[in-house]
């Protein structure tokens, strides 16, 4: 799932503008890799190495996700009906896809609706600050007609003066204000839009 307000990174990811993507890499998955530093005495697999290994990075090359948009947004008929779950999760019952919280919100969405995704194409771990002037681009960032770099030329809104201060702009308004200066371990996904 992209980003779309008010940066419109689905859009980015559709142009082909935005191939790459950086989550941060929980407290819990470094715990484990400390677990296993601590049993492991002679020759431990590097962190990216082991949390890939140990299945904890989200997506693995070779991986299709498809990618969330709203029903609405897909121009899907709104009296499409639907299979929805009440609230206890035992009932169903059969409502036009314009009820369904899916219909404004991709958060709720089917991937089975989704006509778009990437294929990952490849993982690895670094510290957020390590992103290199190359990998800013491939996160999206563009230099905007008004001045400044932003994500969208429809938006024409700077995020900052440099490619790397609208990164850092962005990642501070995905995840939380100060991500940027904590510098934390992310990983990065590589990834190609297919369809």
């Amino acid at each position: 799932m992209f980003n779309d307000n008010p940066h419109l990174l689905t859009e980015a990811v559709m142009a082909g503008r935005k191939t790459q993507a950086r989550y941060l890499v929980p407290e819990s998955h470094l715990k484990a890799y400390n677990a296993y530093l601590a049993g492991m005495p002679n020759k431990p697999m590097k962190l990216g190495d082991y949390l890939v290994r140990a299945g904890l990075a989200k997506f693995i090359p070779g991986e299709e996700v498809a990618i969330a948009q709203s029903y609405e947004s897909l121009n899907l008929a709104p009296d499409l009906i639907q299979r929805a779950k009440s609230h206890d999760k035992k009932t169903i019952r059969y409502v036009p896809i314009s009820e369904l919280p899916g219909w404004k919100n991709k958060m709720y969405v089917s991937a089975d609706f989704m006509p778009h995704s990437v294929v990952i194409t490849a993982v690895r771990i670094e510290r957020l600050q390590s992103i290199s002037e190359e990998d800013i681009r491939r996160e999206g960032v563009i230099e905007m007609p008004s001045g400044g770099f932003g994500t969208s030329v429809k938006l024409d809104r700077s995020l900052g003066s440099t490619a790397r201060e609208a990164y850092a702009t962005l990642i501070n308004d995905l995840c939380d204000r100060s991500v940027w200066q904590r510098n934390p371990y992310v990983y990065v996904y590589d990834f190609r839009f297919v369809k």
